[in-house]
């Protein structure tokens, strides 16, 4: 999902987009939205196919649907693949196309990369992998697991036909594998680039005369990202000092636990705001105190990092981050950021409240300014990406 409602990997495409524009390429994106249309900007034009999400209340019909999807996994539909790669072959034949760039998930955009190439054999084609296809937890949790070999076949399609794979650095030991040697010359390691300036900007920070807003966004799952400890946590901290205020936003599978405390222990301190859309939630973090996230739980080690959190550092606010175990990915980003408090949920409550109550009393009202930031994740920019890029591809 891109533009004007983008995914986490939309809002990674974004910020490299505008780079490319400035390097003097104008882009065409084609997109897979809940509506079918075209967006314009000054950097991107955005031409989104609408997905059908064909429910059935009939068994059959549910059968049948999970029949299909089984069959084509990873990819989409036959019918979405098809119209997609015949708006980018329509697209490559109407303007002069540098280079084309797949990116992944969903596994169809690589897929489609393969056809582009093979029907256009001149013009670069990029997979920019932001979701690995066989590095990530569908290959070791849900039922997908069993279709793993199917994920390395298409995988080994995508990366021998393709000219250039730019890859994540949270993945980089996975792709130390043997089989990953043959593609070593087109690989580039880059990062999540949301490392932004414009984000920088739009934070406000002033050290509260009455209660501290701490705001968290993003998905919470009862299985991956359980909300359950942070609450119990606030809980004891709203104890002792009452002025703090949380406000989530998010959606998932956790409301009866959310609404348990909204209504019960935290009530008047916990605010629950659902998910809403990336530019109001933009104003929301830029007036936030403090901001809050919660590290994935994972039954095996997956390099999965949340680009939220990346997001959260541009910002130059204090980070407030629980870690399921010291495994969390997003430990060495948060450690080298210098107003971050990483809060260990197989530790006791009472200590890590402790902590939490000192690390809110030492603020004083700045922001860690973007400069130091910018040095110390210098990878994450979106300028840093757009440049390995066309380096490689000698643009």
């Amino acid at each position: 999902m891109y533009l004007p409602y983008p995914s986490a990997n939309g809002a990674c495409l974004d910020a490299v987009l505008k780079e490319f524009f400035k390097k003097g390429f104008f882009s065409h994106v084609i997109s897979l939205s809940e509506y079918e249309n075209v967006y314009n900007c000054n950097y991107a034009e955005v031409h989104s196919l609408k997905i059908e999400k064909k429910e059935s209340k009939s068994i059959f019909g549910k059968i049948r649907n999970a029949f299909f999807q089984i069959l084509n996994y990873p990819l989409l539909s036959s019918y979405l693949l098809k119209s997609a790669y015949k708006k980018c072959e329509d697209v490559i034949k109407e303007y002069d196309i540098s280079f084309v760039l797949c990116v992944q998930k969903p596994a169809s955009s690589g897929y489609i990369g393969v056809k582009i190439k093979d029907k256009f054999p001149n013009i670069p084609v990029v997979l920019y992998e932001l979701d690995s296809l066989t590095d990530n937890i569908d290959n070791y949790e849900s039922w997908t697991r069993f279709f793993s070999a199917r994920n390395e076949c298409i995988e080994k399609k995508i990366y021998s036909k393709l000219d250039c794979i730019l890859q994540l650095e949270s993945h980089r030991l996975y792709y130390t594998d043997k089989r990953y040697y043959k593609y070593s010359s087109k690989c580039c390691i880059i990062d999540i680039p949301l490392v932004e300036k414009e984000v920088y900007e739009q934070s406000i920070i002033v050290k509260p005369q009455g209660h501290y807003r701490l705001v968290y966004s993003g998905v919470l799952y009862k299985e991956m990202r359980n909300p359950l400890y942070m609450l119990t946590l606030l809980e004891r901290v709203c104890y002792s000092r009452g002025d703090i205020d949380t406000y989530i936003y998010s959606r998932g599978d956790c409301d009866d636990i959310l609404v348990d405390y909204e209504k019960g222990s935290l009530n008047n301190h916990l605010f629950l705001r659902g998910y809403i859309p990336k530019k109001e939630l933009d104003v929301i973090i830029g007036n936030a105190d403090i901001l809050v996230s919660i590290g994935n739980q994972f039954k095996v080690p997956v390099a999965a990092l949340p680009s939220k959190v990346l997001y959260y550092i541009s910002t130059g606010k204090p980070i407030v981050h629980f870690a399921f175990n010291k495994e969390d990915i997003c430990i060495p980003y948060l450690q080298k950021y210098p107003n971050a408090i990483i809060l260990y949920q197989d530790q006791n409550v009472e200590h890590n409240a402790s902590l939490l109550n000192t690390f809110i009393d030492r603020l004083d009202g700045s922001l860690v300014d973007f400069e130091e930031i910018k040095r110390k994740f210098a990878t994450n920019t979106a300028s840093y990406t757009a440049s390995v890029l066309t380096n490689h591809l000698m643009l």
